[in-house]
């Protein structure tokens, strides 16, 4: 907002006494030489918010190119039910039911989906280590479907397995490992942590995965761990159901009776995950909407008082232009003179932006793990809109005072 208002202030008021200047014949010379230095301020807010506004929406795609490592698509997600009913239904004999609709590859519950923060953090103890190793890591409780619903990419060790007593068993990814102090994910296979908010309790590491941004790729990678609950755990947060492509649309409709004959009194609550996954790019897509918004004022400002000033220039040099018309001149040489005059302004302007988009727009991206280039081209192609835009405000100006009679010229006083 404060940004906002300061562009207004700034453009409005040179560009309001820009255009009352056309309704007047004579100014001191020093007083010309203020407005074009205000005018190059004006560019350079324009410039300047042009780059930022091209470098916010770059780093935006880039985010959104970026492998996260785990499969969202044509995920729908399942609010878990509450109370009694999950106690009445086992979410195995309700995986089993959903598994049944057409569209459907696999089904699995969870505490926590991609896109959020995981809602617990564990204490660790490594004790077969010396110093001993004592970390915070988050954890999420899933079921033995989650690696296939996500694609998950199994570095080594195995995965849960239904057919296995898994709850003593623990899958960590790869920042986990490295936290943990393993020095190969292979040397973590079987190794045995103490988590002393179960009392003490030792698990063994059973597999490490491939690190997946559980968070969008803003952030860097996140230690976690993934417990595997029994079946009578009854602590699930969401069901996410993994569809065929192109069953999106039918889904619903089709698991909403499944739901309400296991879950009578729970509310049918769904989204779909890719599009809770991309609600993390909002912010970054908003700010490049302010930008884009300030850019346009700031640049539409500074054509106002543009527009002012040149008709000042002109007004003090009509005898002169009819004079070289009268003397052979074109109306292209005219118009060159004046666009000569405000081109040192714009590439003033330009040569100052440089510095200044580069060190804000720099300080910006350091809060991404992955972050886009500030590529040549960027500054390139601000300056030269805002050089074609001045232009073409100048030619059409001048243009029109070219045009004229010069006989009428002569005569003006």
């Amino acid at each position: 907002m404060s940004l906002s208002i300061g562009v207004l202030v700034t453009g409005a008021a040179p560009a309001f006494i820009f255009i009352r200047s056309v309704t007047r014949k004579k100014r001191p010379h020093n007083q010309f030489s203020f407005k074009r230095v205000v005018i190059t301020g004006q560019f350079l807010i324009g410039i300047s918010l042009l780059i930022c506004v091209i470098l916010v929406h770059k780093q935006l795609n880039e985010l959104r190119k970026v492998e996260t490592g785990i499969d969202i698509q044509d995920k729908i997600v399942l609010q878990a039910p509450t109370g009694t009913d999950f106690k009445a239904t086992s979410p195995e004999r309700f995986k089993e039911s959903v598994r049944a609709i057409p569209g459907v590859k696999h089904v699995t519950a969870t505490t926590d989906i991609p896109g959020q923060y995981m809602k617990m953090g564990w204490m660790i103890d490594r004790t077969d280590v010396d110093p001993q190793v004592n970390e915070v890591i988050d954890g999420a409780r899933i079921d033995y479907d989650f690696a296939d619903v996500f694609r998950l990419k199994l570095l080594e060790g195995n995965s849960f397995s239904p057919s296995e007593n898994n709850t003593r068993n623990l899958i960590i990814n790869e920042t986990a490992c490295a936290r943990l102090r393993f020095s190969s994910p292979q040397e973590a296979i079987g190794k045995q942590v103490i988590l002393p908010e179960i009392r003490n309790s030792a698990f063994t590491i059973q597999g490490v995965i491939k690190d997946f941004h559980q968070l969008s790729p803003e952030k860097e990678f996140s230690a976690f761990l993934l417990f595997c609950a029994d079946e009578s755990y009854s602590g699930y947060n969401y069901y996410v159901i993994d569809l065929e492509k192109g069953n999106g649309g039918a889904a619903p409709g089709r698991l909403k009776p499944v739901w309400e004959s296991m879950y009578p009194n729970s509310s049918f609550d769904y989204f779909f995950l890719n599009e809770f996954y991309g609600r993390q790019y909002v912010s970054t897509a908003h700010f490049g909407n302010l930008l884009s918004a300030l850019s346009f004022i700031a640049i539409f400002l500074s054509v106002l008082g543009l527009f002012g000033l040149i008709n000042f220039a002109i007004n003090k040099r009509v005898k002169e232009i009819g004079i070289r018309k009268i003397n052979g001149a074109k109306i292209s040489g005219i118009i060159l003179l004046f666009n000569r005059e405000i081109v040192g302004s714009i590439v003033t302007a330009f040569i100052i932006s440089i510095p200044v988009s580069s060190f804000i727009m720099h300080k910006w991206l350091e809060n991404f793990a992955h972050k886009t280039s500030m590529s040549w081209w960027i500054f390139a192609l601000a300056g030269a809109l805002v050089l074609v835009i001045a232009l073409l405000t100048v030619s059409w100006q001048s243009w029109k005072a070219a045009a004229r009679n010069p006989v009428e010229a002569l005569r003006y006083e």
